[in-house]
């Protein structure tokens, strides 16, 4: 009888500890299902306010990329450089993009040659060749006897 008595025991003592360790398992489940209802409120009103700084971050950011781009095509328009050439007999300004081998470009003080080209008549000719060599002052240029 006493071998019953202690494995009733243990059966007994078996169960307890899962009742207790089920009660515990559901209050910490109804702690996580069941709020209080001003705190649900609150958690949600922090999910909304940080979705709504999340699209308002990427709305600034897309027009301001936006007018980054439209600034960055102005600015490509303002570097175009216009060209004096002489063709079929009239003087003309091209973009310089539009420059083919034969054409005579005219330049004056303070002009940009945006390409190659030899020189077949000049006066006083200086050029600023700093941004290709590391010469710092200017150079004299000579016409081409060729």
């Amino acid at each position: 009888m006493a071998e019953f008595s202690t494995v009733l025991g243990t059966a007994n003592f078996d169960q307890r500890r899962i009742t207790v360790i089920t009660s515990r398992i559901r209050g910490r489940l109804d702690k996580l299902f069941v709020r209080n209802p001003q705190q649900y409120v609150l958690e949600w009103l922090g999910r909304i306010a940080i979705i709504a700084v999340i699209v308002m971050n990427a709305v600034i950011g897309f027009f301001m990329e936006y007018q980054a781009q439209r600034s960055m095509e102005e600015l490509k328009k303002l570097t175009i450089v216009p060209a004096r050439v002489l063709r079929e007999g009239k003087l003309s300004e091209v973009p310089s993009e539009e420059l083919v081998p034969g054409d005579i470009i005219f330049i004056e003080g303070g002009d940009m040659v945006t390409a190659d080209a030899r020189v077949i008549k000049s006066t006083q000719l200086q050029t600023d060749e700093s941004a290709l060599s590391t010469e710092s002052s200017d150079i004299f240029l000579l016409n081409d006897k060729s």
